[in-house]
């Protein structure tokens, strides 16, 4: 489960980064929030990785859908772009 753990916590911060990059370039506001919020879930998996946290990896996923849900509902109910 280790090597499964290091791709999905590789896979996210390489998301992260994207939507990061992708919000600087569009000023969309769900990329803002999920290139702030999934690098740091990426660090979170790292830990739980390393055992310095312990945590389902189920949960891990229901916070990485949590953050998909909540980049497009602050557009949804918000502003579409934060420049």
């Amino acid at each position: 489960m280790t090597a499964v753990g290091i791709v999905w916590t590789i896979a996210t911060l390489w998301i992260g980064f994207a939507c990061a990059w992708n919000a600087r370039r569009s000023g969309r506001l769900h990329c803002l929030v999920d290139g702030t919020l999934l690098p740091a879930l990426a660090v979170v998996g790292l830990l739980n990785v390393v055992g310095l946290l312990v945590m389902s990896w189920n949960i891990y996923w229901a916070v990485f859908g949590a953050v998909l849900v909540a980049g497009f509902i602050s557009e949804i109910l918000g502003k579409r772009y934060y420049i």
